[in-house]
């Protein structure tokens, strides 16, 4: 994950699981910002990726 206030990659602190839910304590890389953030990951059912992009390639053929 990149550190949303200067860019540079984080690292994970902590992991912990709570309700279907991982959490997750990252920190920037870099020694001078230290930026600490805290994400919350949910299970998906699934993007159908393939369907989307045909999707969105027969959308662009109508504009033309």
């Amino acid at each position: 994950m990149i550190c949303p206030r200067c860019g540079s990659k984080t690292y994970i602190v902590k992991t912990f699981i709570k309700n279907d839910r991982v959490f997750r304590n990252r920190k920037c890389n870099n020694k001078n910002c230290n930026y600490k953030v805290k994400t919350t990951e949910i299970e998906s059912s699934g993007w159908r990726y393939k369907d989307i992009v045909k999707k969105i390639k027969e959308l662009v053929r109508e504009v033309k």
